[in-house]
């Protein structure tokens, strides 16, 4: 399914003062347009790649075209942020962080026959860096044609957003954040952080077994402390029916607090595109 929402009051030559957010995925992009000062969502459009599975190599060949072909993300912009969607992310805590030491981070989790750099993004909420793999060809489309914009992993707005929903949440409660084939998975206890992953799946089998062993190594009682759901999935899938069987306090993460939606976007679920919308919130 693909999405294509304009609000009435997006003004096509006005650009220059809105931000525009950017979540690249393995197979698509879908990026969202605000109105600065009011965070108000003036439009959101999902973009297919025209070819995918072909190789790191093509990847940044896709991510060119669409970024040159849609119409929307060609004039200029007050901030552009882009959340890379595609890779496991470590986390250190700020106070250990060393910059010279951020492949030995990574060592379990590197690509080996990938063509990639390595960075890293400050949580200063969490007081912790993430610090993650991204592929060059990727990071020289994106680059080319946003010089100026501001780059994290998609782990990064889905923590920094789950610590702003937390906060009207006492007691221990579990994050779950989808695209089609993985999930991130956080677990918080009185705020505080206390686990986070990011889970690779094949069926619902997968993510009941992940999500369960979090709940059991954690101290989280199925039966009371609540799963909270974002991103790409919705109740008629099987994911959700299997977990639904399993956790008794299960739901979707509430519309982002910082976030104003028009009319237009009122039947999109709102945590469809969490980290979408979560990227306003990362420096």
């Amino acid at each position: 399914m693909t999405y294509n929402i304009i609000e009435p009051g997006f003004q096509r030559n006005n650009t220059s003062a809105y931000q525009l957010s950017i979540l690249v995925g393995m197979d698509s992009l879908v990026y969202s347009v605000y109105e600065p000062s009011s965070n108000k969502m003036l439009a959101l459009k999902s973009c297919p790649f025209p070819a995918s599975g072909n190789g790191h190599s093509d990847r940044g060949k896709e991510i060119g075209e669409v970024l040159r072909k849609e119409d929307l993300l060609g004039p200029r912009y007050q901030k552009v942020k882009i959340a890379l969607d595609s890779s496991s992310a470590a986390l250190v805590p700020q106070r250990l962080f060393n910059e010279d030491e951020k492949a030995t981070y990574l060592e379990e989790l590197l690509d080996s026959g990938k063509e990639a750099d390595i960075r890293s993004d400050e949580i200063a909420s969490l007081k912790i860096k993430a610090v993650y793999q991204v592929g060059k060809p990727e990071m020289a489309a994106l680059k080319k044609h946003f010089p100026k914009g501001s780059i994290f992993n998609s782990s990064t707005a889905f923590l920094v957003g789950c610590k702003q929903a937390v906060e009207r949440i006492e007691g221990k409660v579990a994050f779950a954040g989808f695209s089609k084939t993985h999930f991130q998975l956080a677990v918080f206890n009185k705020k505080e952080l206390q686990f986070f992953n990011t889970f690779s799946f094949q069926s619902p089998n997968d993510v009941m077994y992940f999500v369960l062993l979090a709940f059991e190594q954690h101290g989280l009682d199925p039966n009371s402390d609540p799963l909270l759901l974002s991103g790409q999935i919705v109740e008629k899938s099987d994911i959700y029916k299997m977990l639904y069987r399993y956790i008794a306090d299960i739901s979707f993460c509430p519309a982002p607090a910082h976030v104003q939606f028009g009319k237009n976007a009122a039947s999109l679920n709102p945590g469809f595109f969490a980290n979408l919308h979560y990227l306003l919130l990362c420096d």
